[in-house]
């Protein structure tokens, strides 16, 4: 016991809301951070895959670019070797290069802040356009040697991607394989193809092979054969490790063969036999088709790639969502069945005080409600009892107060509201327009014939009639106004928003077709009629005692108008 004394002498002096706000806090608080550092992880997880993908679709592009500067040159040193037709190709070739400019300077913008890339990439267009404009300027060799610097630099560019993105650090070794080789082994092999194009075709251009051309392609030609040799090996492992091999293992023939017929037609036509057996339109074309080849195999390599990162980001996304979700729930979880807990304890405390705050505003409708069977219950069912008592008291009392107010305030025959409440009412609707602004129009109506039927057929039959009339005025009235009973057959109508005098009169014929209408009294027909005045606030009068007056008056003068008709 004496361990608990700190842990008790804290919890007597903490309300029970803060209680378990800190016993709450103690257990949520390192679930919480390990739950937030496993998501943080995953997130990075994901994060890495993006930044992959992204790298991956700027090499894409960049590699575009470099494909078709590379055909550029090829088409550039034909031309300079004479070849004028080659000229049309060469604008529509920059079409294509500006175009993939156009790409990848939106990759940059879109991609600036993982990347950082614009200024470089906006060098490379420099350096492009002084190629393009060099065009009729520079002599042969130098346009060479300026569109390879270009090339050279995007592949340095390709390499700068692929260190931010951290292309070469990839989780499956096939994967390494395949971003190495679209990172460095196959955009070699396309350059070397690309010079054996270029070099080839001025040759054929000029119609002699010099000696230091041939030294080239023959250098280059070796080269292409010990990288693809070393694809060789990377397509091995590749292969062994990917699902769908025959999407891969397909174009990988088609460049093996590629490379091996363009290394034999330059063999054959340009390198061993005395003079160049082929012309410089077949030989660039086919050169063409021949790197093509390459370069299908690199777009299928990076669409395996690209599609493991979407497979990738999809599985990591699809685990922080449920890891997020198990996580949310769990927390629910424990928010809910603590918030039970804290419930359970202290709903007998609340309980008995909400209703006890109920009785102290006088609301003694309210019970205690306990699921315990402890001595608390005892207590709120004693002061059930207790109020079981006052509410009997209550209702009494209430319902002696409802008499009296309903006999005040209503006429005790027709049950519609009497003169005090008109009066009353009358009062507060003009403090009301006086403020809000409005109209309120007041009836007066008198009964014509009443006095005949009271006096010849008795007091009974009078009350009959004042009872069928009052209920006809209400059925009439119903939301558009309230009717009263001032005393005797008189009766008043305060209607609200009605002050055109067409629409009063429209109504007030509609109240006098209703009251003229024959009832039947000691099994007889009798009728009864109406002088009905009006007057209405605020055109008409503006206090209740000049309202009411007016209201009498135009009531007499209708009738003294009946009386006039009947006498003439």
């Amino acid at each position: 016991m004496r361990l608990l004394k700190p842990s008790i002498a804290l919890m007597r002096n903490l309300r029970y809301i803060k209680k378990f706000a800190l016993i709450f806090a103690i257990i949520l608080l390192p679930m919480s951070i390990m739950m937030s550092i496993f998501i943080l992880q995953v997130s990075r997880q994901l994060n890495y895959a993006s930044k992959q993908k992204i790298g991956l679709e700027y090499n894409i592009a960049l590699t575009n670019l470099s494909r078709d500067i590379q055909k550029h040159r090829g088409m550039v040193t034909v031309f300079l070797s004479g070849d004028i037709d080659f000229y049309s190709y060469i604008k529509n070739n920059e079409k294509d290069i500006d175009d993939d400019n156009e790409k990848i300077r939106s990759l940059s913008s879109k991609y600036n802040k993982q990347l950082k890339v614009e200024e470089q990439f906006e060098k490379i267009n420099k350096e492009w356009l002084e190629v393009k404009n060099n065009l009729n300027v520079s002599p042969l060799e130098k346009s060479f040697e300026e569109h390879t610097k270009l090339i050279a630099d995007i592949s340095d560019m390709c390499q700068s991607v692929a260190d931010i993105s951290e292309l070469r650090i990839q989780s499956k070794i096939e994967n390494y394989y395949l971003a190495d080789n679209l990172i460095n082994t196959l955009p070699q092999i396309t350059e070397q193809m690309g010079q054996i194009r270029a070099v080839g075709a001025k040759s054929v251009a000029k119609g002699n092979l010099d000696v230091y051309d041939r030294e080239a392609l023959e250098f280059m030609a070796k080269s292409i054969k010990q990288n693809m040799k070393y694809t060789e090996k990377s397509m091995n492992v590749i292969s062994k490790n990917i699902s769908k091999k025959d999407h891969i293992e397909q174009p990988y023939k088609e460049a093996v063969k590629g490379t091996e017929n363009l290394i034999f037609t330059l063999n054959d036509k340009l390198l061993y036999p005395q003079e160049i057996a082929i012309n410089v339109d077949n030989y660039f074309s086919y050169a063409t088709e021949m790197i093509d080849k390459v370069d299908k195999l690199s777009l299928v390599e990076a669409t395996v790639l690209q599609n493991d990162y979407d497979e990738q980001i999809r599985q990591l996304e699809f685990s922080r969502n449920i890891i997020t979700t198990v996580v949310v729930f769990i927390l629910f979880i424990i928010i809910y069945l603590f918030g039970g807990f804290y419930k359970s304890i202290l709903e007998s405390i609340l309980s008995i005080k909400a209703v006890a705050a109920r009785i102290a505003k006088g609301d003694l409708s309210e019970r205690i409600q306990l699921e315990c069977k402890d001595e608390v219950k005892e207590i709120g069912d004693s002061v059930n009892k207790m109020l079981d008592k006052l509410i009997e008291s209550y209702y009494e009392v209430q319902k002696a107060r409802d008499l009296s107010e309903k006999i005040a305030n209503h006429d005790w025959l027709t049950g519609v509201p009497n003169r005090a409440f008109f009066v009353r009412q009358l009062e507060e609707i003009i403090e009301e327009l006086q403020e809000t602004g409005g109209t309120v129009t007041i009836l007066f109506i008198d009964l014509d014939r009443f006095k005949w039927i009271n006096d010849n057929l008795g007091h009974q039959m009078g009350d009959i009639v004042l009872k069928v009339i009052a209920k006809r005025l209400v059925d009439i009235t119903k939301k558009r106004g309230i009717v009263y009973r001032l005393g005797g057959d008189e009766f008043t109508i305060i209607l609200k928003n009605i002050s055109q005098y067409e629409e009063i009169d429209e109504f007030i014929k509609i109240i006098e077709t209703n009251i003229t209408k024959p009832m039947y009294l000691s099994e007889a027909e009798y009728s009864v009629g109406a002088s009905i005045g009006h007057v209405t606030y605020p055109h008409e009068g503006t206090n209740i005692d000049e309202l009411i007056s007016k209201a009498d008056v135009s009531m007499y003068i209708e009738k003294n108008k009946k009386k006039s008709k009947n006498i003439n």
